[in-house]
């Protein structure tokens, strides 16, 4: 009988002592007050078996470095980094990487900051937040792999610049917003990522201070690449990309420029490079292997390209500034290999040149000087 009582003692204290080590977690809280500058916090919690882990870096000052790092953590990695308002040229990392799950945010007020969010090999859930509130703001957000990978970046302020990265995640959605209080010299930029598909790459920069400029970038399927690139005011790029390995890349440098990239099929290539003012450009490709590469300068000049079938190629050389509508070039492609060359040259007189070819092997070119 004391035997038994004592066994079922045992038993008991063994029960208790695994509840509580797996209720258990570990904490890490560091906190720099009192505005003064070049503080630095390092906070890392590695090869962690007590459950959920969470990490606080709270900094006020200027010239200050937060670095977090979590790996191999067998329950819930949060971590977080504050800079309050006011603080400039400060420096914020979270690293987590082999987590079963993750959340990571940087929050910072004032200018000339930067945040990094590298997300690893994270389990089930993944997500990162960045927010910025200030001038000439830096915004990374870095994700590999895991199930469902959401990322944020809010940016308000002038001059910002954010990227967010997502590959090999089973679901994935990204958003990037740039906003700022309107004045004749400090604008405010929009842009937006979604990636819903597998081992997408998706970068928007947009720079330059005065009128606002808007990008959006829209990925479903697999292994897309899509790049926007704005300087100037009031521009517009859209790109949507659906099916396999299609690249887009998109290039605007000036005033009322829009860009329109649609893309289904497999192994598509759009390049679009404009600058000038007032100048449009639209490439739909539905097909394999097909390419546009568009060069377009000047002011009121119009590019449409729409290609669908194997293999065909259309370029497209555009520039002169016209009061009203200058140059138009259309082209559209059905069929297999074919090629068009469009080139219009002229900066007094507005041409318009179309070209349709349908059926196998056509070639037609078009150059008005």
């Amino acid at each position: 009988m004391k035997s038994n009582l004592s066994a079922l003692a045992l038993g008991l204290a063994l029960a208790f002592g695994a509840s509580t080590a797996m209720a258990a977690s570990a904490t890490i809280t560091i906190n720099q007050p009192g505005g003064s500058a070049n503080n630095t916090a390092l906070a890392t919690q590695q090869n962690s078996n007590l459950g959920d882990n969470s990490a606080t870096i709270l900094q006020e000052g200027s010239q200050g470095n937060a670095t977090t790092s979590q790996d191999r953590n067998s329950g819930y990695a949060n971590a977080s980094i504050t800079d309050h308002a006011g603080s400039n040229h400060n420096v914020g990392l979270i690293t987590q990487t082999r987590s079963r799950n993750a959340t990571g945010s940087i929050d910072q007020s004032g200018g000339n900051n930067q945040a990094t969010i590298s997300q690893v090999r994270v389990g089930t859930m993944v997500s990162g937040l960045i927010s910025q509130n200030g001038d000439l703001n830096v915004a990374s957000i870095d994700q590999y792999r895991g199930g469902n990978n959401n990322a944020t970046i809010n940016q308000s302020g002038t001059s910002q610049t954010g990227t967010i990265t997502q590959n090999g995640a089973r679901n994935s959605n990204a958003t990037i917003t740039q906003t700022a209080q309107f004045t004749p010299d400090q604008g405010y930029n929009t842009a937006t990522i979604t990636d819903t598909g597998f081992g997408d790459t998706s970068t928007i920069t947009q720079v330059g201070s005065g009128n606002p400029k808007w990008a959006t970038i829209d990925q479903s399927g697999i292994g897309h690449t899509a790049d926007i690139y704005q300087r100037g005011s009031m521009s517009t790029a859209n790109v949507t990309q659906s099916g396999l390995s299609n690249t887009a890349d998109v290039s605007q440098v000036g005033s009322y420029i829009t860009a329109n990239v649609t893309q289904s099929g497999l192994g598509n290539t759009a390049v679009v490079d404009q600058n000038g003012a007032v100048l449009d450009a639209t490439v739909k490709q539905s097909g394999v292997g097909e390419g546009t590469y568009i060069t377009q300068g000047g002011k009121n000049n119009v590019i449409d390209v729409s290609q669908s079938g194997l293999f065909q190629t259309a370029t497209i050389l555009q520039s002169g500034s016209f009061a009203s509508t200058g140059h138009l070039a259309t082209v559209m492609q059905t069929g297999i290999a074919n090629t068009a060359l469009v080139q219009q040259t002229s900066a007094s007189v507005a041409g318009t040149a179309t070209i349709t070819q349908g059926g196998v092997g056509n070639n037609a070119t078009a150059i008005q000087m």
